[in-house]
Formats: structure tokens, sequence, C-alpha cells
């Protein structure tokens, strides 16, 4: 009876067939009602919390595929494939414990998926406090720029090593024995460099991300809202779902 009163009071009289109600009754029973089954009220709570967040990733979505241009750019440095027809972006710090967990499956992703090709974001998200976070990425980028891929690959993998093996912390000593490894003569002055990271700092905020790692996976061609995936932190099986999903 109970809940036919309160689906009364909810203004559901269809279902219930009762049409009078007063309204200075609503109240009570539609308290005393929550008070005996407050499991309505945490379903009701559950279902909203669930539309908004549906709500907020579709509209991230929308923003990922305004911003493909930027997402897969040539500029950026890349592992895997260069005509790999899914791509996987990925924002992250040097300095991120996550991101040095990341980068081994990162590394496995690649060889276990000749179709991929993984787009990395320098993205010195600590480097207001972490002077290593900041140089390591302007290095990255501009390693990149001057001796490509294979050699962006042998500083990037170094770092990981690197800073795994010293509870995630790098120097600029360590920055400079690989920056030098590259062919390039390192400086603490990279004003002069080809690419700042302050860019994919810019987009990774545009996007509506907190931390690092931040991933995308989509493909290069056609990509949709139906295709698109976006996964925040060291999530490896969703990234593997993502490339499934990505691939249709």
């Amino acid at each position: 009876m109970k809940k036919t009163l309160l689906l009364t009071a909810l203004g559901l009289t269809a279902l219930t067939g009762c049409t009078e109600l007063k309204k200075e009754d609503i109240g009570p029973i539609v308290a005393e009602y929550l008070v005996e089954n407050p499991e309505f009220l945490i379903e009701a709570g559950k279902n909203l919390q669930k539309k908004e967040q549906e709500k907020a990733q579709a509209a991230q979505i929308n923003s990922v595929l305004s911003q493909k241009t930027a997402l897969i750019d040539e500029a950026t440095p890349y592992i895997g494939n260069a005509e790999g027809k899914v791509a996987v972006i990925e924002f992250f710090d040097y300095q991120c414990t996550y991101c040095v967990v990341m980068s081994e499956h990162m590394k496995s992703l690649v060889q276990e998926n000749s179709d991929v090709k993984v787009y990395l974001k320098e993205t010195p998200i600590f480097g207001s406090r972490s002077e290593p976070s900041k140089l390591a990425a302007e290095w990255g980028m501009e390693i990149f720029a001057k001796k490509g891929t294979q050699a962006y690959e042998s500083y990037h993998n170094a770092l990981w090593s690197s800073a795994k093996d010293n509870g995630n912390k790098l120097s600029n000593d360590v920055i400079k024995e690989y920056v030098e490894k590259s062919g390039l003569t390192f400086s603490d002055v990279t004003a002069t460099m080809t690419k700042k990271p302050q860019a994919n700092i810019q987009l990774f905020s545009q996007l509506g991300f907190r931390g690092t790692p931040a991933l995308i996976v989509m493909p290069t061609e056609g990509a949709n809202k139906d295709n698109v995936s976006i996964i925040a932190g060291a999530d490896v099986e969703g990234l593997k779902a993502a490339i499934e999903k990505a691939r249709g």
C-alpha cells in the first residue's frame, strides 16, 4: 500500500490507478517509505550517477573527435607500426608511477598487435615541481624531431627503465646520458628546441583529463562515437578491449 501511495505521490498515477492524493500527504508518505526502504534511494542515486557518467563520457568523446587532427599529428613521437590502422594515444609523464607500470605493457602491446600505432604525448604534469619531468619531455620531443623514431624509442624506453630502477625518479644526469646516446648535445637550456610539451598539456586539459596515464583508442580512419574509447589510468584489460572495439 505504501509503495502504491509513493508512486502516486511521485505522479505515477497511471501505474497505480489511484488519482486522488492530498498535496500535504505527499511529503510524509515519501519520507516514511524512504526510511523503511533506503535501497530505493540508493538505487535511484546509482542510476542518476550512471546517467551523469554516460553524459560526461559522451561529451569527452565528442571533444576527442573534434581534436583528432591534433591527437594523431605526424609531429607526435610514436612506437609501433607507422601505418597502423588503430591509434593508441597516451598522455604520460616520466615521473608518474602508474605510467612506469604502463610502459612495460605498452611495449608488449606493439609487439603483439601489428596494426597498432602508439602516439606518445609527452605531458609533464609534474613539471612545475620536478625539473627532470619537464626536461625529459622536452628532450624526448627534440630527439624525435631531430633523430627520428628509433632514436626516440631507445631514449623513451631507457628513461622508463631508469625510473623503474630508481624509485620512479629521474635526474638531469640520467637524461643527459641518454640524450647524448641519441647523438645530440645535452643542455639544460631548452628554449631553442623544435617542439614544446605545453601544447600537449593544453590538449590534455581541454579533453578533461586530470591525471596520467590517459589513453585514447580510435581507428586512424573513420573514427566515430561508437569506436572511440577513453581510458583514465593504467587499465590494461580496458586497453585491450578498446583496441578490439576500434578494429570494429
